[in-house]
C-alpha cells in the first residue's frame, strides 16, 4: 500500500510543473527607441491621466491607446517611418492634436526571461519537496511504531 502511495506522489509531483506552465507569464525587455511626448497645461502641471489616442497619419484604426502617466506623458515605439497623430483629451474637453515625426524603432538585444525560473529548476524542485514529505511520512510512522 505504501508503495502505491509513494509511487503516486512521486509520478504527480512530477507532472505539476507542467501542469503549472500554463499560467505562466514570459516577458521580455526590449531597449528600444521611443516616443516620449509630455503634456501639460497651461499653469505647468502635468496633464496626467487622461486619455490618447496614436495612429499613423492617414489610418484610421489606432495603434495604441491608453492614459497618460502621472507626469503627463505618453510613450510609444513606432512601427516605421512616417508621421504619427496624438490626440489627447481630458474629461473636461481640454485637449491637444499633434503631428509627430518619428523613424523606425532600432532594438538592442532583448533580456529575456520569466517570473517563475525555468521548467527543469521546478521539476527538480517538486522532486525535491516529494521526497521531503516521503521522508517527514515515514520518520513520523517509525516515530508512531514504536510508542
Amino acid at each position: 500500500m505504501r508503495r502505491v502511495a509513494t509511487a503516486t506522489m512521486l509520478c504527480g509531483g512530477l507532472c505539476l510543473p507542467q501542469l503549472a506552465g500554463g499560467h505562466e507569464v514570459h516577458h521580455r525587455v526590449l531597449h528600444q527607441e521611443a516616443v516620449v511626448v509630455q503634456l501639460r497645461y497651461a499653469d505647468d502641471h502635468p496633464f496626467r491621466h487622461e486619455r490618447y489616442t496614436v495612429r499613423r497619419a492617414g489610418a484610421e484604426a489606432p495603434f495604441q491607446r491608453g492614459r497618460t502617466d502621472a507626469r503627463g506623458r505618453i510613450v510609444f515605439v513606432p512601427e516605421g517611418k512616417g508621421p504619427w497623430r496624438i490626440k489627447a483629451q481630458s474629461a473636461s474637453g481640454h485637449g491637444q492634436v499633434l503631428t509627430v515625426e518619428a523613424g523606425g524603432a532600432s532594438a538592442r538585444e532583448p533580456a529575456e526571461g520569466s517570473g517563475t525560473g525555468t521548467r527543469w529548476s521546478r521539476m527538480v524542485f517538486a522532486v525535491g519537496l516529494i521526497l521531503a514529505l516521503f521522508g517527514g511520512f515515514t520518520l513520523f510512522q517509525n516515530r508512531k511504531g514504536k510508542t
